[in-house]
């Protein structure tokens, strides 16, 4: 090994990197926090829009490539298996919706977005209700999107 670095990053650059993450890891640890959120806030801090000890950010490219494959490691430790078995529906939920959102047209998201918010301060029974006496006036689904104005 001839003791090169990831990238442009320095000897330097890399002991003030490895000094804030031990300064900062333990100040978290005490207010209970984990040791990935000390991580990512000592990158915030040290980066450009920080102290900005780092303004380069293809300097620092191959050490935070690193860095986000180190994270992944450090999650994967910090999450039970059982954990990940009650986050499944979730973040499986949540990640669909999201897969969702990409393929339907802006303007149905639009409409669905604005029924969101209707419906959301309603209670069960009265947004039944409300869904229950706009379908029964509509005779498509494009007809009932189409009456949903903003």
């Amino acid at each position: 090994m001839d003791g090169t670095l990831p990238g442009n990053l320095s000897f330097e650059l890399a002991l003030v990197l490895l000094a804030a993450a031990i300064a900062v890891v333990p100040l978290f640890r005490r207010l209970g926090l984990v040791a990935v959120l000390a991580y990512l806030a000592t990158g915030v801090l040290l980066g450009p829009h920080g102290v900005g000890a780092v303004s380069d950010p293809e300097r620092i490219l191959g050490a935070s490539e690193l860095g986000v494959i180190m994270l992944l490691f450090v999650i994967g430790l910090e999450v039970s298996p059982a954990r990940l078995g009650l986050l499944r529906r979730p973040v499986f939920g949540a990640g669909g919706a999201q897969v969702l959102d990409l393929l339907i047209e802006p303007e149905l998201l639009q409409k669905i977005w604005i029924l969101r918010k209707l419906l959301h301060p309603m209670d069960e029974i009265g947004a039944m209700e409300f869904m229950l006496d706009k379908m029964k006036n509509t005779k498509s689904n494009d007809e009932f999107f189409s009456s949903m104005k903003r």
